[in-house]
């Protein structure tokens, strides 16, 4: 579940009075989002419409005021939604969206079966950008069901925030009080549920030390009310500061988690080879060195040593990003991604960072 509550053919409906092509837009965009797993709430954020609009709009509740006749489709939202597709069709061409299995995803993809089986809490970390939540949202897309929630947690938000992030899922009304919302997403709650919390660190940055252990303790509620498995994602980071409080206000959580899954503190070497084998690149051995020419300069670079180096500071990231980029500068003259390109958009990347860097 990622707050869709609407099929296909419901919007269909809701839409249909709008111009042909403003409705393709629309249908298109919600496809797309089913088929990666992208949220409700993560859409409305990239076309810049409020949730409350865009719901109102998708669910045929966009209508005059005292009246059942519903209102034009709002210029903003169809301009929002071209943008969103033109990108995402580009990002699509360049590879930036499809997922890669590496051996890191199906680590995490076992912790959350594990949750799920044992209807414990498990703590998963790991050094930031290596595929965390891309992982989760694959997990997500493949099982499409409703036993599966996952709640991308937000800094600076207090209990009542927190738990709106988790009714957003099962498409409860945010407006009714704390209290409510907890007994109502309870009662959503079964056994054989698995709760994802993804960014758990981000509640250190609540407002006060108080209102982040109450934010925890909340969630702890609801895991002896619903005995549900449970999965709190964090960064290497993030999790220290976490584990600070294991033996005081948060002993409770911790004593009801036995599985703790570490990911390590940078991508895995088969991490990255998978990655770079999906785009037909294999990685050099040690000592092969690739010459770029950009323009009229020329250097001598060892694609080995540049991947290594962007994996151990900088992450899967910086790696799929000069992918990416790689293969757009390849298209221009039509052929396959290569070394050459991968590197051509390293140094890029890296001169755009440091103008007066000398690459030497």
């Amino acid at each position: 579940m990622h707050g869709w509550k609407i099929e296909r053919a419901e919007l269909e409906r809701n839409i249909n009075h709008g111009a042909s092509e403003d409705q393709e837009v629309l249908l298109w965009c919600w496809q797309w989002c089913q088929d990666r797993n992208i949220s409700f709430e993560d859409f409305c954020r990239q076309v810049g419409v409020s949730d409350n609009t865009v719901y109102k709009v998708f669910t045929g509740r966009y209508v005059a005021q005292g009246s059942s006749n519903p209102l034009p489709l709002p210029e903003k939202l169809i301009k929002g939604a071209r943008e969103f597709r033109r990108l995402e069709e580009e990002r699509s061409l360049y590879g930036e969206s499809s997922f890669v299995e590496t051996a890191t995803a199906r680590k995490i993809w076992n912790a959350l079966d594990l949750a799920r089986e044992s209807r414990t809490p498990v703590f998963l970390s790991g050094a930031s950008h290596i595929g965390k939540t891309t992982a989760c949202a694959e997990y997500m897309r493949k099982r499409r069901d409703s036993r599966t929630v996952y709640v991308r947690l937000r800094p600076s938000s207090g209990v009542k925030a927190v738990v709106n992030l988790i009714a957003a899922q099962f498409g409860l009304d945010t407006s009714h009080t704390k209290e409510q919302l907890l007994d109502e997403i309870v009662g959503r709650l079964t056994p054989n549920t698995i709760m994802i919390f993804d960014e758990v660190h981000l509640l250190t940055h609540t407002y006060t030390k108080v209102n982040y252990f109450n934010c925890v303790e909340t969630l702890r509620y609801l895991y002896d009310e619903a005995q549900c498995g449970m999965v709190f994602i964090f960064t290497n980071l993030g999790v220290e500061k976490f584990q600070q409080h294991r033996n005081g206000e948060l002993e409770q959580l911790f004593r009801r988690g036995v599985h703790r899954t570490q990911l390590g503190v940078m991508p895995s070497h088969w991490d990255v080879k998978a990655l770079l084998k999906s785009q037909g690149l294999e990685l050099p051995d040690r000592g092969e060195t690739v010459e770029i020419r950009i323009k009229d300069q020329s250097w001598t670079r060892s694609p080995r040593e540049v991947v290594n180096s962007l994996a151990r500071h900088d992450g899967l990231k910086a790696i799929t990003e000069r992918m990416r980029y790689g293969t757009k500068l390849s298209k221009r003259n039509g052929g396959k991604l290569t070394w050459t390109h991968f590197l051509n958009a390293h140094l890029i990347i890296e001169s755009n960072s440091n103008p007066e860097k000398e690459w030497t």
